[in-house]
């Protein structure tokens, strides 16, 4: 066995997406050798399990040694919470991604740490607005209906009533044509998807592209993509699911919040850009990966690499922020 420690991430699904960003993450800031398996298990010194019902394919012998992530609760796939549960108590520890799961573990008498997504400050810079309202939406429109897609379509009547100009939805991510053809059908508004929407290494572009990020979703872990698009200075609209209370407490104006079927007050929150770019993008530099990979370290055991980094991280960050606000006003 290596001298450091061998981290098995276990998953039985897909590699990309969210998950897969988490994963690039360890590989690159845990102090251990970190190895992704998909429907096997690594022999291995410690495990995190990537869903409650990958517990089954652990030996119970390691599961003090397994941290359970445990993103959402969603009615759907068979996936009651009373089945989950028991799978989750089984793990040596738990880690969730918002208070809302968090408070949902502890009445069911599991404790648990929150450990975040993070942003990488190499991939998304603000930039300057376009004059023109693009709102952008970015995920998978899963067959759950989670996304809540209706609740977009909706969202997007009322922007063509009040955006005398017109306005555009964008959509990166798979299974949104259903979306796109009802949007177009609308007078004064139009929809398309972004054509990059499979290679993660464009996304920058997609968040160029738009004025603002909508998530009309009825569950959330996250939503992850709030994160990217404010540390590119696009202000984030969404209904309060996931952590988007927390990220709202975090980033004042430049998070929106709605409640479910007040589709007015989501319009005319996407219609409004946010004042400054650059403020925006500050509001959320303290969820650097490296942040949350120091908490992923400590639970999991292990020694850091760098613990100056963060804080060389958010200084770069900040630096970067002012040289391109700089250049463009001057």
């Amino acid at each position: 066995m290596s001298e450091r420690t061998i981290v098995n991430v276990v998953q039985l699904g897909g590699y990309r997406w969210v998950w897969g960003r988490l994963t690039d993450a360890l590989h690159k800031h845990l102090d251990a050798q970190v190895l992704v398996s998909s429907g096997q298990i690594v022999e291995a010194d410690k495990y995190i399990s990537m869903c409650p019902e990958y517990m089954a394919a652990i030996d119970p012998a390691n599961h003090k040694d397994t941290v359970c992530l445990v993103h959402h609760f969603e009615q759907a796939y068979n996936r009651t919470i009373d089945k989950r549960m028991c799978y989750i108590k089984q793990a040596g520890s738990v880690v969730t991604m918002n208070g809302e799961v968090a408070r949902l573990l502890n009445s069911r008498g599991i404790e648990c740490d929150i450990i975040g997504y993070g942003i990488d400050p190499t991939l998304w810079t603000p930039t300057i607005q376009s004059h023109n309202p693009v709102i952008g939406v970015c995920g998978r429109n899963y067959d759950t209906g989670r996304k809540n897609p209706n609740g977009i379509v909706e969202v997007a009547k009322r922007v063509a009533q009040k955006a005398p100009n017109g306005a555009k939805f964008l959509f990166c991510g798979r299974e949104w044509t259903g979306v796109v053809n009802q949007i177009n059908d609308i007078d004064g508004i139009s929809a398309s998807n972004f054509e990059h929407q499979d290679d993660y290494s464009k996304y920058d572009q997609f968040y160029r592209e738009i004025s603002t990020l909508l998530s009309c979703s009825w569950v959330e872990g996250g939503p992850y993509p709030a994160l990217e698009a404010l540390a590119s200075g696009r202000k984030v609209v969404s209904t309060p699911v996931g952590f988007m209370p927390e990220l709202q407490s975090e980033c004042g104006d430049y998070v929106r919040l709605f409640e479910q079927g007040n589709f007015n007050k989501a319009a005319d929150d996407v219609l409004e850009p946010a004042s400054d770019p650059f403020m925006c993008a500050r509001s959320i530099h303290h969820r650097y990966w490296r942040t949350e990979c120091d908490k992923w370290s400590k639970i999991l055991g292990l020694g850091q690499k760098c613990q100056s980094l963060a804080l060389n991280e958010k200084k770069s960050w900040n630096k970067l922020c002012t040289k391109l606000e700089t250049e463009i006003f001057s």
